[in-house]
């Protein structure tokens, strides 16, 4: 029962990471995803292929938590939760393209503010004390 606990709380911080990650990378790549699609002659270097890399890893890894999470809505899920396609390679990055931003598309990914607090300022007096 504590070991379940437990487990229940690393998911809820792993999800957490993972959410506050996407949220603060999600604007990057949408922003590649522009540069790609306006400029189809940039050349390959050694870090857009590691780019490529780790975005085609990503993208096992989303294909399964989605294909996962349709089956545990379905009620299909059997235990087994690493998908038949995983360990394959031929998965190709640009089956499934990124929606590309418009300029003129605003982004509204940061929080509101809130209003300044009503309490006074509170202000350090001076210390008349020997040291």
């Amino acid at each position: 029962m504590i070991y379940e606990r437990n487990q229940t709380a690393i998911n809820e911080q792993i999800q957490a990471k993972v959410d506050h990650e996407v949220h603060r990378v999600l604007p990057f790549l949408h922003g590649l995803s522009n540069i790609f699609s306006d400029y189809p002659l940039i050349k390959p270097t050694e870090e857009l292929e590691e780019l490529s890399k780790v975005l085609s890893s990503i993208q096992i890894g989303l294909h399964g938590v989605i294909h996962r999470d349709s089956q545990e809505r379905d009620g299909n899920l059997d235990g087994n939760l690493v998908s038949p396609n995983l360990g394959q390679k031929d998965i190709n990055p640009q089956m499934t393209p990124l929606p590309a931003l418009s300029r003129g598309t605003k982004r509204t990914f940061r929080p509101t503010l809130l209003p300044p607090s009503p309490e006074r300022r509170q202000k350090r007096k001076d210390s008349h004390a020997p040291l």
